[in-house]
């Protein structure tokens, strides 16, 4: 039996294990007689990014990170009822209470950088939604959020992905698109500085 390792902190590291091997960027963990699988990826820079489930008790860790990542924005795009830098604690509790949210931190070495929220119903012809997904200001532009992605959908299942990001942010747009996402067509204004443009990832495209 395999089981995804879900550890309220980064004390992973410290625990006495006695294997370790890596097969097609999953490591396995052999302890106490069970195996537990954490998913991987080695960045050009030799970073390792990892996802480690959070649960409840998180609840305020990832408030806290996330207005600290999304505060910028929140600042230049002045969009108070949508942004994530401007949510309560109370929101991110509630989503983690969600049956079908995921909240994963993301983490390079021991660090936590960031995380993402994975809405996945498990249902036939419903698309997985990322929501939010955010890097730490100081981590940012390194790549981070893309490979964080790539381990998303393959916990999760390549196919069948939806998320919205900002069009006056192009990074963010260009990022999607090189991972193989595809606008919809749909937007929406939310103020005069600010619109979300849709996108949808159906197939496995090519990165």
């Amino acid at each position: 039996m395999v089981h995804l390792l879900t550890l309220p902190s980064m004390r992973f590291l410290e625990v006495n294990l006695r294997d370790s091997i890596i097969l097609s960027g999953i490591r396995f963990y052999e302890r106490n007689g069970f195996t537990e699988m954490m998913k991987t990826i080695e960045s050009p820079l030799h970073m390792e990014v990892t996802l480690l489930r959070a649960t409840i008790d998180n609840a305020k860790e990832i408030h806290a990170m996330q207005v600290d990542a999304f505060k910028e924005l929140l600042q230049k795009y002045q969009d108070y009822d949508t942004n994530p830098g401007n949510e309560s604690v109370e929101k991110v509790e509630a989503r983690l209470k969600q049956r079908f949210t995921y909240y994963y931190f993301i983490c390079v070495g021991q660090q936590k950088v960031g995380a993402v929220r994975i809405v996945d119903k498990k249902e036939a012809g419903i698309n997985k939604r990322i929501s939010p997904i955010f890097i730490l200001p100081e981590y940012q532009q390194q790549g981070i959020a893309q490979r964080a992605i790539q381990l998303c959908e393959e916990l999760h299942g390549n196919q069948n992905w939806e998320l919205d990001t900002i069009m006056q942010e192009p990074r963010n747009c260009y990022l999607y698109e090189k991972m193989g996402y595809r606008q919809t067509g749909r937007t929406k204004v939310i103020n005069e500085k600010l619109t979300l443009v849709f996108y949808e990832k159906k197939e496995d495209s090519g990165r």
